[in-house]
Parts: C-alpha cells; sequence; structure tokens
C-alpha cells in the first residue's frame, strides 16, 4: 500500500497506527513523504523505529505532486499483486483490509468499501454507501467524483496497465485512473465499518490541507477534465447521465467565480451549464441575478 503525505505530521502518525493494527496486515507499506518541511518525514521514521520488523518504509522526495507520490510509491512496491492509496488524513477501520481483499473474485479489479465523511469545516458528517459504485462505476464516478482512493483496493496489474496517475494533472488524477481501471473489469463492493474520510482536520491542525484546494482554479480544470473525459467513455454512459454530470460541475464553477467576485467569467460557465440543462431553473434563476448586477455594475 501507499500513503503519500504532505506537512501532516500529526495525522499520519494516527493514519499509520489504523494500518498498523489491520486483522489481515499488508505485505508491504510506501510513506511517500513529498517534500514537507515540517517534521513529517522524522515523525513517519520515529513511528517505523518503534514497530521493528513491520514492513514499512519511508519514501523521501522533493515536491512533485500527489500523482507523482502515489506513482513512486507502486513503483517501490515490488511483487504485490493488489495496491491501496491511503490518504494521511483518512482512518481505516481494523477489518478493513480483509474485507476488501475478500470481495475480489474472477474479473474484479477494484474493491470498495463505504466511506464517513467528516467536514470539519460545515459540521457535517455523511456516511456514503458506495454499493451503487460496483453496481456502475462510471456513472457513479461521473456523479459523485473519484475521492474514493482511501476506501479501494486496487488490482496493482489494472493500475499499471493503466498508466498510473497522471502526472502532467493538477487535480483531478485520481478520476483519470480509476475510470480507466474500470474499462478492465468489474469493481466490487465490501459491506462493513466506513473508512473515515477526515476533510477540513489538517488545517483545524495547522498542517497541509487537500492539494486540490491549493489551486484557485481547481474546480474550473476539473470541469475541463471532466468534459474530456465525458467524451473518451461517452460510450459508458447514459447520455443524460453524463449530461447532468458536465452541467454540475459548470455550476459548481459559477458559484465559486461569483464568490470570487468574477461576475463576467461566472456568466460564462452557466452559459455551459444551460447547454447542457436549457430548463435547470437554478441556473436560470442564477445567470439572470449576476446580469443584474453586470447592469447595476456597468450603470
Amino acid at each position: 500500500m501507499v500513503i503519500p503525505v504532505w506537512r501532516r505530521a500529526r495525522l499520519v502518525g494516527e493514519c499509520l497506527e489504523a494500518v498498523a493494527v489491520q486483522d489481515r496486515p499488508p505485505a508491504a507499506v510506501v510513506v511517500v513523504d513529498d517534500g514537507s518541511d515540517d517534521g513529517t518525514a522524522e515523525a513517519v521514521e520515529a513511528f517505523l523505529r518503534a514497530r521493528p520488523g513491520w514492513p514499512g518504509r519511508l519514501l523521501r522526495l522533493a515536491h512533485g505532486g500527489a500523482a507523482r507520490a502515489r506513482n513512486r510509491g507502486l513503483a517501490a512496491l515490488e511483487g504485490v499483486s493488489h495496491v491501496a492509496f491511503l490518504d494521511s488524513d483518512d482512518l481505516w477501520p481494523p477489518d478493513l483490509l480483509g474485507r476488501l481483499a475478500g470481495a475480489f473474485g474472477p474479473g474484479v479489479v477494484a474493491a470498495s468499501a463505504d466511506r464517513r465523511r467528516e467536514d470539519l469545516r460545515r459540521g457535517r458528517v455523511r456516511r456514503d454507501d458506495l454499493r451503487g459504485l460496483a453496481r456502475d462505476p462510471f456513472a457513479w464516478l461521473f456523479r459523485h467524483g473519484a475521492g474514493v482512493g482511501s476506501c479501494t483496493l486496487l488490482d496493482a496489474g489494472a493500475v499499471r496497465a493503466a498508466g498510473g496517475y497522471p502526472e502532467d494533472l493538477r487535480t483531478g488524477e485520481d478520476m483519470h485512473l480509476f475510470l480507466a481501471v474500470a474499462e478492465q473489469g468489474r469493481w466490487a463492493h465490501a459491506p462493513g465499518a466506513p473508512v473515515r474520510f477526515r476533510h477540513g482536520h489538517a488545517s483545524a491542525y495547522g498542517e497541509a490541507d487537500h492539494v486540490h484546494r491549493l489551486h484557485a482554479d481547481a474546480l474550473e480544470v476539473r470541469a475541463q477534465l471532466y468534459e474530456r473525459l465525458g467524451a473518451r467513455y461517452a460510450h459508458r454512459l447514459a447520455p443524460r447521465t453524463l449530461r447532468r454530470a458536465r452541467a454540475w460541475k459548470w455550476w459548481r464553477v459559477a458559484l465559486d467565480l461569483e464568490q470570487r467576485g468574477q461576475a463576467g467569467r461566472a456568466l460564462e460557465a452557466l452559459a455551459r451549464v444551460r447547454a447542457l440543462r436549457p430548463w435547470w431553473l437554478r441556473a436560470w434563476r442564477a445567470q439572470r441575478r449576476l446580469r443584474d448586477l453586470a447592469r447595476r455594475g456597468s450603470g
């Protein structure tokens, strides 16, 4: 398994502890330090020294991004048949690896457990049932995104055949990989306790937040990626599903641009939404509101 870390000394210790107590221990663990400068790597080294014989190692890199870190971690794992990519702010229940491994069978290239999203910023907790991902991974990923890496076990051969994570993308690299993996076989579901996705916990500890939040245009980049991937996988998706997914991404872009005071660009994003969903009342109202604001501003 691979755990990429970026300035998360406290969180990564809790994450590693959850891996160390798995009922079915991993054959190998690679922790990839992507150029942290706050003592994260030293915290990982201390954790490993305290557990002699545990199959963990630290790989220290200059900062190169999430995709590169995960790919280097995978390259450091030799002879494994399955791989999991666990973000350092997420926590596994003790029986997770056993359940995920047990979900594999003929033709299965990926298995996911449910996730529990704990959002400190909004004070929300939500459990997501991922049975729908197993039924139709293409439709599910386009509707809900690919933020399921920490609760998923992948066939290592399928990951390598897909080319790993694309390192030229600043965001959305997980969507790109998981769709390519799903083309190679079936996706399975492992019922039971969910994986805890701790959104906002890193910043609450004064540590680095999710990488995609560092880019102001992350939502727009993801919407553009959906356009490209939508064209590539249109044969796997119902036309309505694809239109709604694309419209939702541009809707989020429009709201983000409006909040940042970029009314003109927000109107451009809303025009994309209206072209995909002409009768969506929320988008029509937002477009009218922004046009009124633009007219008042020009007057």
